[in-house]
């Protein structure tokens, strides 16, 4: 076989997602800032977001049952420590700059983590959350192995 489209590597995305400017619909790679542990794209801080304030027909639809769909970062904190979410210092880099590697050892688990959302498209887990092997290496994450997502034609001849 072929390959039918080009490779979607892991980093291209995590830089996607680290880079991404949080904003009221954008809502990447943050931080809780009491305990500095990852904040989901789905948790909605009251302290300093109003979007949620406004009310819907349907903010009741789920119930106590609450949203099983197979999106959201919910798996990622069940029970959120307290505190509002603050972006990631890679937020404001400049544009076409990389982080650096202490950048990149603390949010890189944080986007393999994190699910795709309609608030953060770029999350990682899904699409590559089993793809990237991580090691820790002198109190330093460090890939030891990954691979890459490519779609492949069919093979219609022996040659």
């Amino acid at each position: 076989t072929y390959i039918a489209t080009a490779p979607m590597p892991w980093i291209d995305g995590y830089i996607t997602w680290a880079t991404a400017e949080v904003t009221q619909g954008v809502k990447c790679c943050r931080f809780y800032r009491e305990g500095n542990q990852f904040c989901p794209s789905n948790f909605v801080d009251n302290t300093t977001d109003t979007s949620a304030a406004s009310g819907d027909a349907y903010d009741d639809y789920y119930g106590d049952y609450g949203d099983y769909g197979d999106y959201g970062d919910t798996a990622v904190t069940p029970v959120p420590p307290t505190g509002a979410c603050l972006p990631c210092n890679t937020t404001f880099l400049g544009r076409g700059d990389r982080p650096g590697p202490e950048q990149f050892s603390q949010t890189i688990d944080w986007f393999l983590a994190a699910n795709p959302s309609d608030k953060c498209p770029s999350g990682g887990h899904a699409a590559y959350g089993d793809s990237v092997r991580l090691e820790d290496e002198g109190g330093v994450r460090v890939v030891t192995s990954s691979n890459m997502m490519a779609f492949h034609t069919i093979l219609k001849t022996r040659r």
